[in-house]
């Protein structure tokens, strides 16, 4: 999910679904009280997930409130949500199926989002052999460890664009706006 504050009490959300098997999973996403539409949800069906787009306006502020994922427990799915806010700052969240909600904190520390940081890669890093196997892989391959950072660097920039939805044409992933060339 991301949740971009366009205007004071503005948001404009992005909701993306995976589908399984052609079914769209069980997760349904549910703002607190005090939360309406301003554009009723626009769904547009992609072949791997469905990707819902609305926007919301908000009585006094979502600071503090919970956002819930209702159906999220009976799932093995995490959700990635993603905050920017009118300042242009954004943060970026993992919500497992034991915590099926997100609460939005009025401004998170540095350090909250470091750990965040650290937390979410080394969760991402153990939870794949394939990826520990694909970088003794690039040593072996590549020579020299700048030349070895710079291939890491620039083939996780394209996994990121490619795994954060590219083609639903909204600019959601980190990569879009972060990623610089990379010379080798």
């Amino acid at each position: 999910m991301k949740l971009t504050r366009q205007l004071p009490g503005r948001y404009d959300v992005l909701w993306r679904t995976p589908l399984n098997a052609g079914m769209r999973l069980p997760i349904v996403l549910k703002f607190p009280d005090g939360v309406d539409n301003v554009r009723e949800p626009a769904t547009r069906e992609l072949p791997d997930s469905l990707v819902e787009r609305r926007i919301i306006k908000v009585t006094d502020s979502l600071a503090g409130k919970r956002i819930n994922f209702v159906g999220l427990q009976a799932t093995i799915t995490d959700v990635l949500v993603r905050v920017k806010t009118l300042d242009g700052q954004e943060s970026t969240t993992l919500v497992h199926p034991s915590q099926p909600w997100f609460e939005l904190s009025a401004t998170p520390s540095k350090l909250r989002v470091a750990g965040a940081y650290l937390r979410l890669g080394i969760e991402h890093i153990l939870g794949g052999i394939d990826h520990l196997l694909f970088i003794l892989a690039l040593m072996i391959l590549v020579k020299g460890t700048r030349r070895l950072v710079a291939t890491v660097t620039a083939l996780h920039g394209c996994a990121q664009h490619h795994a954060c939805g590219r083609d639903t044409g909204v600019r959601a992933c980190a990569a879009d706006s972060r990623s610089r060339p990379v010379s080798l």
